[in-house]
């Protein structure tokens, strides 16, 4: 089962410094983040963050986006008896409550048993007999078993087993990979699309670095150059600054 914890990066420290700045945190503000009073004067746009975007079209490359579920533990899953494309056969000789085995390996699996508390991850199956008819062939029948991750979809046809209890002979099985309970995360308010956008190289084309305050920050408004800035003291006399070469400095003003 995958776990999810609400995070917020909001602070790079140096090596060794992550704990007290994190106590500080923790101490004044508790889990409350929205309590910070944060100032802003830029923003940073990476254009490797958007890998999959195209700036023509204005669109995610693919359109749409691919959807991702996480459905751990697929399992087998048994036709309906009245189901013309998947046919069990039903034998001879079987009682209520006989068990069978089918091996991992004939399912795509591997065998042994599946109990992760023990470190085990087979893909057995067993099948349990639940109604046969007057000649002891199965009717209905039940199936437990974790089938391998990612196996959802796949079918397997005319599988046979072998006794864990009882006599019958010859019932052959069809079975299906079926997904488990999609698990969920934040209350289905997140939501996992492929492709996600990953750092595929150096290149820094297209990204900004844009001071506040302009009013469309992808193309920037000026309304001319810079603009330079006299000096003058309380006398009214002009002030000249000097650098250390002794060239006079100018002081210039965003317009």
């Amino acid at each position: 089962m995958l776990g999810f914890t609400p995070a917020w990066v909001i602070a790079y420290v140096k090596p060794g410094q992550g704990a007290r700045v994190a106590y500080n945190i923790s101490t004044i503000y508790g889990q409350q983040l929205n309590l910070i009073d944060f100032k802003i004067d830029r923003y940073e746009l990476d254009g490797q963050l958007t890998y999959n975007w195209d700036p023509v079209t204005k669109t995610w490359i693919p359109t749409p986006p691919t959807s991702t579920t996480f459905d751990i533990n697929c399992h087998y899953q048994l036709p309906e008896p009245n189901d013309s494309s998947f046919v069990f056969v039903g034998g001879s000789g079987y009682a209520v409550g006989d068990q069978i085995l089918i091996l991992g390996s004939q399912l795509g699996g591997v065998n042994g048993s599946y109990n992760p508390a023990l470190g085990q991850f087979g893909n057995n199956v067993t099948v349990t007999v639940e109604a046969v008819d007057g000649s002891g062939t199965i009717t209905e029948a039940r199936a437990t078993g974790t089938a391998p991750l990612f196996s959802a979809g796949q079918t397997y046809v005319n599988i046979a087993g072998t006794n864990i209890s009882g006599t019958g002979v010859g019932a052959t099985w069809d079975l299906e990979v079926v997904p488990g309970t999609q698990t969920l995360f934040d209350g289905g308010s997140m939501q996992f699309i492929s492709p996600v956008d990953v750092y595929t190289g150096a290149t820094q084309v297209f990204d900004r670095y844009l001071v506040f305050p302009y009013r469309n920050i992808i193309n920037p408004e000026t309304s001319g150059p810079p603009l330079a800035v006299g000096w003058t003291n309380s006398g009214g006399n002009q002030v000249v600054w000097n650098n250390s070469s002794g060239n006079p400095v100018i002081w210039l003003q965003n317009p």
